[in-house]
């Protein structure tokens, strides 16, 4: 809890600082997360306390080939010096929260068996929108094991409508009863 604390904070402090570019920023924030989240190696580098903190900030700016913009490299250095770049991914997802609060938006995540058509992702997203009375960003992927259907991730709340829910509860049903 402590380290969701921290990184509500850190988000906090630093938004007002990116506000005016948030699309720009966010875009740079996201591609330094992925880095870590798919380097396991970079993250344990830069959390381990043999080496420096100029080290460890040399290494990020050559990642990106030292066209970081002044707001993102001061922000990632100040991590660095402070011990907190494990905080990183939280951070960013906190910033995302923070602009879609601020902006009226809402993300949602639709898994669906097969691909939907643009025009019934857009009916989706405009249905999804007038109950939450938010505009929608969606993300869609395609899960072939619910076999027909799609669950939808609205926060955390859940709408599942797949087949394979389908069948699952009446195999409960039936479990039940029998």
């Amino acid at each position: 809890m402590r380290k969701q604390t921290a990184a509500i904070h850190y988000a906090q402090a630093y938004y007002p600082f990116i506000r005016q570019r948030f699309q720009e920023m966010f875009v740079l924030l996201e591609a330094i997360r992925e880095l870590f989240i798919l380097n396991p190696d970079l993250s344990a580098f830069m959390q381990h306390p043999r080496f420096s903190a100029g080290e460890k900030k040399v290494l990020l700016n050559n990642a990106f080939g030292n066209k970081l913009p002044p707001e993102v490299e001061r922000f990632t250095q100040l991590l660095i010096d402070r011990k907190r770049t494990a905080l990183l991914p939280d951070i960013i997802g906190e910033l995302r929260a923070l602009y879609q609060r601020e902006n009226g938006l809402q993300e949602i995540r639709v898994a669906s068996a097969e691909p939907l058509t643009e025009e019934r992702k857009a009916r989706l997203m405009h249905r999804v929108g007038e109950l939450l009375g938010k505009k929608v960003v969606a993300e869609f992927s395609v899960k072939q094991e619910l076999l027909g259907g799609m669950v939808v991730h609205v926060g955390d709340k859940v709408i599942d409508s797949s087949i394979k829910n389908q069948l699952k509860r009446l195999h409960l049903a039936v479990q039940r009863k029998g």
